[in-house]
């Protein structure tokens, strides 16, 4: 990861306050994580791992940031301060019951999902090392 002398929010027209997009310049600094072919919306920016597991960052983020992926691509290990919560296919049909930029990325459209929300980009990118490494 570069240092942060070697990177600044700014360049990318964000907020230097908001988790969110300070995780995502972070990320723009790490060549292993690219761009998702189906490329980002307005409200997620879509990335592949070096893996092949698809990841989705929600562009809203001031005190957190929420990673979206597949339940069963979810790493060995969560750090202390990182939350995960489950998201099921909704039910009902004509529904999507979660954030509907997903619906673009074919690996999580109908997947269960972990919904994680890191409080900080090193512990967000933290925790995309260890999904990295599992």
């Amino acid at each position: 990861m570069a240092s942060s002398a070697n990177w600044d929010v700014r360049d990318h027209g964000e907020d230097v306050r908001d988790v969110s997009a300070t995780l995502r310049a972070q990320i723009a600094y790490l060549p292993q994580i690219k761009e998702h072919p189906c490329g980002s919306t307005k409200y997620l920016c879509c990335y592949l791992m070096p893996n092949g597991q698809t990841l989705a960052i929600e562009r809203k983020g001031k005190r957190t940031a929420t990673i979206w992926m597949r339940a069963k691509d979810r790493p060995n290990y969560f750090l202390d301060n990182v939350t995960a919560e489950l998201s099921y296919p909704w039910p009902e049909p004509g529904r999507y019951g979660r954030n509907s930029n997903l619906r673009r990325l074919p690996e999580l459209a109908n997947e269960t999902l972990l919904r994680i929300k890191v409080p900080s980009a090193d512990s967000g990118i933290k925790f995309l090392r260890s999904v990295m490494n599992s």
